[in-house]
């Protein structure tokens, strides 16, 4: 109701998280509005946005242009680099007053979250690891090369959620983490476009996996072919100099 005392038509833009997708969607039903979600890009032309998404598990790119006066989208954090300062620019800001649902949810607990606090949408520098690091306890190798360059640790997304070695919060790819850094060091990483989308606008990738054929290759500036095991210390001792 507060949308649409604002205007008869507007874009919504939401964070492509679990909480923001499920918002996403009881504002698509309530506005009567076209909802679409990890928009990539966003164009506006003719009061009508057009947008662009991955499909089919990241093999394509999905065009949609929405026809309903509102358009509802959620966009990965991370996608669009930040706009510069414009001071010719302005806007308004309006006050809303808060009206409690009809039927509300009581909290009766918290739990405090078990994560490490990391922002790697802000990292100059990310190692990442995937399932060919070979076993949980030889993240502790990744670490030590972050700790030895000043880099955040991040992971795929099996590493995430099929091997639950680390954080949700942690891994790169599609539906996740959509990172630009000056240099991203893939260990173990096979490549596959899934992952690849979150990391593709690196400045700088290098590559460590032992598959020569690797579709990480292909993506990457630099690339060793061997055991990243054996690889990271010796990588890590020579770059603690």
């Amino acid at each position: 109701d507060t949308i649409r005392q604002h205007g008869a038509d507007g874009l919504v833009l939401l964070p492509n998280t679990r909480r923001g997708t499920l918002l996403a969607a009881k504002l698509g039903y309530r506005l009567k509005a076209a909802v679409s979600n990890d928009a990539s890009t966003v164009s506006v032309q003719d009061g009508k946005a057009t947008v662009k998404h991955m499909v089919y598990g990241g093999l394509a790119i999905g065009e949609e242009r929405i026809a309903t006066p509102y358009a509802v989208l959620t966009i990965s954090s991370g996608t669009f680099d930040a706009a510069q300062p414009d001071a010719s620019r302005t806007g308004e800001t309006h006050t809303v007053e808060w009206q409690a649902p009809a039927v509300a949810i009581a909290r009766t607990a918290t739990q405090a979250r078990q994560s490490n606090s990391v922002d790697l949408d802000k990292a100059r520098l990310v190692v990442s690891v995937g399932r060919g690091i070979g076993s949980k306890d030889n993240i502790a190798l990744a670490e030590q090369l972050c700790k030895a360059i000043g880099a955040e640790l991040a992971c795929s997304r099996p590493v995430a959620e099929n091997e639950k070695w680390m954080e949700h919060e942690r891994y790169v790819g599609i539906s996740n983490l959509m990172l630009k850094p000056e240099l991203y060091l893939a260990v173990g990483i096979s490549g596959q476009i899934q992952h690849m989308v979150g990391a593709n606008a690196s400045q700088t990738i290098f590559a460590i996996n032992k598959d020569k054929n690797a579709p990480i290759f292909q993506y990457a500036d630099y690339g060793i072919v061997g055991d990243a095991v054996k690889i990271l210390p010796a990588l890590t001792a020579a770059l603690a100099r």
